[in-house]
C-alpha cells in the first residue's frame, strides 16, 4: 500500500510541477524548483484541456473553438483536437474545407508523429488536428491507441492542447477526458442536460479511481465496495470511498487521496439570466457537498444569435462577431482558465463551502441544479444528514423544513 500512495504522491507533485514550469520563461530556472528526484526525468509539456459533458448539441465543439482562438489571440500557440472520430466537425467550424491528413493517418502508422499531420487553420498561432474521414472502426480506438495519441499529443511544441470530445461516457470520451491535464464540463441550464452531466461525472470519477487502482489489493477492494455498494444502492463517490476504507482502510486512503486530484472545471452555455448562471454554482456546491467532489465553475457563455450565424458561414464567433456577447465571455473564460494554471495548487473557490445550509433552496424539489442527481428520498436524508452535521448532531429537523423542501411547487 506504501507504493501506491508514493504513486498518488508522485502523481500529483508531477502535475505541480508542469504547472510551474510552463511559467518560467527562462528554462534554466526549472533547477531552482524544489521537486522530488523521481521527477527529474518527467517531460513538461503543453497545458491539455480536455472538453466533454455528456449530452450532445449543448455547444462543447464551439466552445473549443472559440476558446482556441481567444487563447491564439494571446499569441499561445494552440492546437485543437477532434477526438470526436465518430462526428468529426472542428474543420467546418474553424473554416478549413479539407484536412490533408487526420488522426487516421497517425493511427495506421502513415505518419511517424502528430506534428505531421497538424493542419493550418486561418488564424495564427492555432492548428487543428482532425478527426475527419475516420472509418467506422476508428470510431471506437484501442486503449493502446488512445494511449499513442496521448503520449505523443505530449510532444508537441505548443502551449495549449483542447481536446473536443464527443457525447455519451463511452470508454473512449472518458478516457480521454480524465487523462488531460484540465477537465472542462458544459451544461446548458436544462434538466436533460444536468442530469447527463451527473451521469458523466460520476462515470469520469469511478474511471478516474480504477485506473489509478494498479495494485490487486487496492482493485480488489474496490470491486468488493462496488459489490456492496450496488446492494445498498449508494450512488455518491464519497459513500464508494467509505466503503472501500471499511473493506481495506490503506487502500481506502490511497483512494481519498486520489479522488481530492479529481477536480474539473464548469461552464455553463447558453445562459439567459441570472437564475441560469446561478445555476453554474449550485451545481458546483452540490458536487462538492453530496459527492465530495470538487467542481470549479470557469463561468457562463450567454444566449447569443451569433453562434448559429457563425456556425452558419463556418466561422468562431470571435473571428466572426468579436465585439458580441458570446466572444466577451469567452474572453473571460480564458482568463479564468489562465488564472487555474497560474493558481494549480490552490484550493480553489475558497468560498465554498463543503457543507450547505438546509435551508438553501439548492436541494428543494424544484430545484434545477440538482435534477438527476439524487432521488427523491435520498434528497431528503441529506437534508437530514446536513441538518444534523450543522447542529452538532441533533437528529431531526423540524417536520415543516423538510416538508417545505419537497412541497415546493416545480419549475416550469
Amino acid at each position: 500500500q506504501g507504493e501506491w500512495v508514493r504513486y498518488v504522491q508522485l502523481r500529483a507533485s508531477r502535475d505541480s510541477l508542469t504547472t510551474r514550469a510552463a511559467r518560467r520563461s527562462d528554462a534554466g530556472q526549472l533547477s531552482e524548483l524544489s521537486v522530488d528526484p523521481h521527477l527529474a526525468t518527467l517531460p513538461v509539456g503543453p497545458h491539455t484541456w480536455a472538453i466533454g459533458g455528456g449530452k450532445g448539441g449543448v455547444g462543447k465543439s464551439v466552445i473549443t473553438v472559440n476558446l482556441a482562438v481567444a487563447l491564439a489571440r494571446q499569441g499561445r500557440r494552440c492546437v485543437v483536437v477532434d477526438a470526436d472520430l465518430g462526428g468529426a466537425n472542428l474543420h467546418t467550424l474553424l473554416g478549413v474545407h479539407k484536412p490533408h491528413r487526420s488522426l487516421t493517418h497517425f493511427l495506421n502508422a502513415e505518419v511517424g508523429k502528430l506534428s505531421e499531420i497538424l493542419c493550418e487553420t486561418p488564424f495564427p498561432n492555432l492548428w487543428l488536428i482532425s478527426g475527419a474521414g475516420a472509418p467506422l472502426e476508428m470510431a471506437n480506438p484501442k486503449y493502446s491507441q488512445k494511449q499513442k495519441i496521448l503520449r505523443h499529443l505530449g510532444q508537441l511544441d505548443v502551449d495549449h492542447i483542447l481536446l473536443d470530445l464527443g457525447a455519451g461516457s463511452s470508454f473512449n470520451v472518458l478516457d480521454f477526458f480524465i487523462e488531460a491535464q484540465h477537465q472542462i464540463l458544459v451544461v446548458v441550464p436544462e434538466p436533460t442536460s444536468i442530469e447527463n452531466t451527473y451521469h458523466f461525472l460520476k462515470a469520469a470519477f469511478y474511471r478516474w479511481l480504477r485506473k489509478a487502482a494498479r495494485q490487486s489489493t487496492v482493485r480488489s477492494a474496490i470491486t468488493e465496495a462496488l459489490g456492496e455498494n450496488a446492494k445498498r444502492r449508494s450512488r455518491s463517490p464519497r459513500e464508494l470511498i467509505d466503503a472501500v476504507s471499511r473493506v481495506d482502510p490503506a487502500a481506502g486512503e490511497a483512494l481519498r487521496e486520489r479522488a481530492r486530484a479529481f477536480s474539473p472545471l464548469l461552464v455553463v452555455n447558453q445562459s439567459r439570466d441570472a437564475e441560469d448562471r446561478r445555476v453554474g454554482w449550485e451545481i458546483s456546491k452540490a458536487c462538492r457537498d453530496y459527492l465530495d467532489t470538487e467542481v470549479r465553475y470557469l463561468g457562463d457563455l450567454q444566449r447569443d444569435d451569433c453562434v448559429l450565424q457563425s456556425v452558419s458561414q463556418k466561422q468562431p464567433v470571435l473571428h466572426l462577431a468579436p465585439h458580441s456577447v458570446f466572444a466577451r465571455d469567452v474572453e473571460v473564460i480564458v482568463e479564468h482558465m489562465l488564472g487555474v494554471e497560474e493558481n494549480e495548487d490552490d484550493e480553489g473557490e475558497a468560498s465554498l463551502s463543503p457543507t450547505l445550509d438546509p435551508d438553501c433552496p439548492l436541494y428543494d424539489e424544484n430545484s434545477l441544479a440538482v435534477h438527476g442527481l439524487m432521488s427523491d428520498d435520498e434528497r431528503r436524508a441529506h437534508i437530514q444528514a446536513v441538518w444534523t452535521r450543522g447542529r452538532g448532531g441533533v437528529e431531526r429537523a423540524p417536520a415543516r423544513r423538510l416538508e417545505a423542501a419537497s412541497d415546493q411547487p416545480k419549475r416550469a
